[in-house]
């Protein structure tokens, strides 16, 4: 009735979810694929448009980001049973942990900041002021 893997549920509707999602990949495999494929260029293309338009924010997300999946890969794994993909994610975790501590770091020392950055400094020194234009 159910593929593998799909136990039924009580009410039955989440496991027709899963139903139909197995079975409109097993029909058009080459459809999901290219589907993906489509939002990873898209996805990569948003994440470069957000870094361009604001750097501090980007590296703050992006290290925050590298943080919480090391934290879940680490946390779901059991007890000295960690596998050579777990490690291989936990080092793409320190490489992102890292490009995001430089994106903070790049925006710091970038004369044309963003908003955030200067809401940032502002703060720091106590004073809360929007930027001048100047400083857009």
């Amino acid at each position: 009735m159910y593929p593998i893997g799909y136990p039924e549920s009580q009410n039955g509707n989440s496991s027709r979810v899963h139903f139909k999602v197995r079975h409109l990949a097993q029909d058009h495999p080459v459809d999901i694929q290219t589907t993906l494929a489509a939002g990873v260029v898209i996805a990569g293309v948003l994440a470069f448009l957000f870094k361009k338009k604001d750097q501090f924010l980007y590296g703050v997300t992006e290290t925050a980001f590298g943080v919480a999946s090391g934290f879940t890969l680490v946390f779901s794994a059991p007890p000295n049973e960690i596998h050579l993909t777990q490690w291989a994610s936990l080092i793409g975790c320190v490489y992102i942990i890292a490009r995001g501590i430089g994106n903070v770091n790049e925006a710091f020392g970038n004369p044309n900041v963003s908003y955030s950055i200067h809401f940032f400094n502002n703060r720091i020194d106590g004073i809360v002021r929007p930027p001048t234009v100047l400083e857009r």
